[in-house]
């Protein structure tokens, strides 16, 4: 790819890349901030072919369209919620450790009790026959395959405080993307943010993470 003929904000993320700098790329509604996007992976990739980059959205539909206009292998594409579930599900015994938590503070409302439970506490024994998946909806009450769920709105409260509390798992994200892009940042929980911009920095690996979006 020319890089004569990419636009100036492109140039500018390309070079802020090429220094190992995070960046935000601006751009109002339809100003072809997605098209920006595709060109500077476009161009990376171009430059340096084993890049590996992972690129974050807010849907499926803007994942189906990244895709559509991009053939790398080393790109992964895919919804905040599926990328983060995809880093974090192996680490069940971290999961448990921090539902524990989260269950038992009374400040934290969103992660209730199971169903019928007594106790004022829940401890690690709970559940320690179970399998922590990613579904619909949130129930640690097990079901007939011994298995309890969080959902959507929970996933980003446990990565968020997994990645704070294990510095293993930064150094695992790390070793996967050289670069991370959020597509859409302003429709980004600030959880993600806090993420990729506080709890990364414990691992002393390189990365750089860019945001394309509208602040306004």
């Amino acid at each position: 790819m020319d890089t004569l003929t990419l636009e100036k904000e492109v140039l500018e993320a390309l070079q802020c890349i090429k220094n190992g700098e995070n960046f935000i790329l601006e751009g109002g509604a339809g100003s072809g901030k997605t098209y920006s996007l595709i060109s500077l992976i476009n161009a990376l990739t171009e430059e340096v072919p084993d890049i590996r980059i992972v690129c974050i959205t807010y849907t499926n539909n803007a994942v189906a369209e990244i895709l559509s206009r991009i053939e790398n292998e080393n790109l992964w594409v895919s919804t905040i919620h599926e990328f983060i579930w995809a880093l974090i599900r192996k680490y069940q015994n971290e999961i448990k450790d921090i539902l524990v938590e989260l269950i038992n503070d009374e400040n934290e409302k969103n992660f209730k009790k199971p169903k019928y439970f007594s106790e004022d506490l829940i401890s690690k024994e709970y559940f320690e026959n179970l399998y922590v998946d990613y579904d619909e909806y949130y129930s640690v009450t097990p079901n007939d395959e011994n298995r309890v769920k969080i959902s959507h709105d929970h996933i980003l409260i446990v990565a968020e405080k997994m990645f704070e509390k294990y510095k293993k798992i930064a150094d695992i994200l790390k070793d996967i993307a050289d670069c991370v892009f959020v597509d859409e940042y302003q429709d980004t929980s600030p959880l993600v943010a806090d993420i990729l911009l506080k709890h990364l920095e414990q691992s002393s690996k390189k990365n750089v993470i860019g945001f394309f979006g509208d602040s306004m």
